[in-house]
């Protein structure tokens, strides 16, 4: 979603926090607006106000996460 957006030029930044024993990633945008595609996946709402500003280990968007914004922007 990050990419998709425009990535770092797009204002929008990556963030991370613990969501039972593992993690979960989302973005906060200017004025503090949250974007989570994937938060319907838990049954309670999750505090966004405890996560961290995070940096993704590549510039580039993995293979996967290419693939995942060629089916949303309909091509194969």
């Amino acid at each position: 979603m990050w990419h998709l957006l425009g990535g770092s030029r797009s204002g929008w930044r990556p963030f991370s926090g613990r969501v039972g024993r593992g993690s979960h990633w989302w973005l906060v945008g200017p004025g503090g607006a949250v974007a989570d595609v994937t938060a319907r996946q838990f049954s309670q709402p999750l505090d966004y106000s405890a996560g961290r500003a995070r940096g993704f280990l590549t510039a580039r968007p993995s293979a996967r996460a290419r693939a995942i914004i060629r089916a949303v922007r309909g091509l194969r």
